[in-house]
């Protein structure tokens, strides 16, 4: 009778076990995939979604925004550029001012930084209206990825992209063509900065790095460019500070200079 009492313990046992274990996490509701997706996706959607209501007047058909640096210089330099492309050599001097001025050599004009080849398509209205919409949008989720490596919530990083396209700031730099080009590369220059001092994938993290230096030179206004290089000293300070990722700054540097180069 004891042997059976304890083998009827342990069936019982052995049921409420196989009932705690099997059976609710069956039944337990779960996200699909197609859920988790959309979960996901979200951020991303909100960011395009406001970004592209913020800079409707730039890509909307029939509209132009047009200040005056934007007529006397921004324009009139990305038309010397494909200008000089069309007839197949690299747009060196600009022979229409002053007798004469370096193109190639002017930072603010960008000869070489590859978005600008819109303008072979799309004409140069319309082509610098696009180019300012996504880099907009390259803002926003340059912040809301550098946000989300800081460790943020999805809510709170998806707070941040909107903002910092939101911003009057921002807004304002929009209608100067040269300066929104760097300012929307400097969130993706700190990822990668925190990616050479973090990440296990450190080579990957050397060529990010270079990639995003190299677009920030090769995008214009030299202000910006001086402002960006203060952000990324400080930014890899306290990325560094405090622990032995100090011994990733020789790998910051590589990646710095590949962008140099």
């Amino acid at each position: 009778m004891e042997a059976g009492a304890e083998g009827s313990e342990e069936g019982q046992a052995g049921t409420l076990v196989a009932d705690l274990t099997d059976t609710p996490l069956d039944t337990r509701p779960t996200d699909t995939p197609l859920r988790a997706r959309l979960g996901e996706a979200t951020p991303h959607l909100v960011i395009v979604a406001i970004g592209l209501w913020l800079t409707r007047s730039f890509w909307f058909p029939g509209r132009y925004v047009v200040g005056f640096d934007t007529y006397a210089y921004s324009g009139p330099n990305l038309e010397v550029t494909e200008r000089a492309l069309r007839q197949w050599h690299l747009p060196i001097l600009n022979d229409l001012i002053f007798g004469g001025v370096p193109h190639l050599g002017n930072p603010s004009a960008g000869a070489l930084y590859p978005p600008q080849l819109l303008t072979m398509v799309m004409g140069t209205n319309r082509a610098m209206g696009v180019i300012v919409t996504a880099h907009v949008l390259l803002l926003g989720f340059g912040m809301f990825v550098l946000a989300r490596r800081l460790m943020m919530s999805p809510l709170g990083a998806t707070s941040a992209g909107v903002i910092s396209m939101a911003a009057g700031s921002t807004l304002t730099k929009t209608v100067q063509f040269e300066q929104i080009l760097v300012l929307a590369w400097m969130p993706i220059l700190l990822v990668a900065i925190h990616a050479v001092a973090n990440s296990d994938r450190k080579w990957r993290a050397v060529a990010g790095l270079g990639a995003a230096t190299a677009a920030i030179l090769l995008a214009g206004h030299p202000q910006l460019v001086y402002q960006a290089m203060i952000l990324a000293v400080a930014a890899t300070i306290g990325f560094t500070i405090g622990s032995d990722r100090w011994r990733r700054l020789g790998y910051v540097a590589l990646g710095a200079a590949l962008g140099v180069l």
